[in-house]
């Protein structure tokens, strides 16, 4: 499953209690998830009115008729967590009252947001000999786009010493798709990586 990518969630139900018409259910999603378009195409059940609540990030669907499992709810326009997650908090399965309280409850194990690729990657050093202070360059193009203020890490050999990098924007160049980002910064993180924090949103390619 990738990341930010639009897909349909079905889930096979089988409750203890039968289902009534009228009666509702509500599927808990990961935080992450994005579920403002998010409808059912399970002939049957449909979006509650008001039913999506995107600060607790649940659905509710109400029912046509009476329901008793095992059976499947499927819906689609649910948008991926923006990042990699492996695994995603697990969804959340309830039955309630028509009115509010709750019949039955039980959870589906969450799924895996694959990280995305970069590709090509170039790198290149503008010296390149041994003990001299160097420059490198990074061309990479990236799958998914980041947003303002996030970052790229780039991990170097253990045998390559950062400590002379300047954190700020001192020693940092970055341009995206050919405009320059003049206020992304770098500092230092463990495992000899340094850290690249984006002023500009970064879509396609970037060095």
């Amino acid at each position: 499953l990738g990341i930010s990518e639009e897909a349909v969630y079905t889930f096979t139900l089988d409750p203890q209690h039968e289902i009534s018409a009228g009666e509702i259910i509500k599927i808990d999603f990961d935080d992450a998830y994005s579920l403002y378009d998010a409808q059912t195409v399970t002939t049957g059940f449909y979006v509650m009115p008001n039913g999506i609540n995107t600060t607790e990030n649940y659905i509710l669907f109400g029912t046509l008729g009476a329901q008793s499992g095992p059976f499947t709810l499927s819906i689609e326009q649910i948008y991926n967590p923006a990042f990699a997650k492996q695994p995603t908090d697990d969804f959340v399965i309830t039955t309630q009252l028509s009115g509010g309280g709750d019949i039955d409850t039980g959870s589906y194990a969450g799924v895996d947001i694959e990280p995305g690729q970069l590709s090509p990657i170039t790198v290149s050093a503008a010296n390149g000999s041994v003990l001299e202070t160097d420059e490198y360059t990074v061309i990479f193009v990236a799958s998914h786009p980041v947003d303002i203020g996030g970052t790229v890490r780039i991990t170097f050999d253990s045998d390559c010493v950062l400590t002379k990098v300047t954190e700020g924007t001192e020693d940092v160049d970055v341009q995206i798709a050919g405009v320059t980002d003049s206020s992304a910064s770098i500092e230092l993180g463990s495992g000899n990586t340094l850290i690249t924090t984006l002023g500009m949103a970064k879509i396609g390619r970037a060095h």
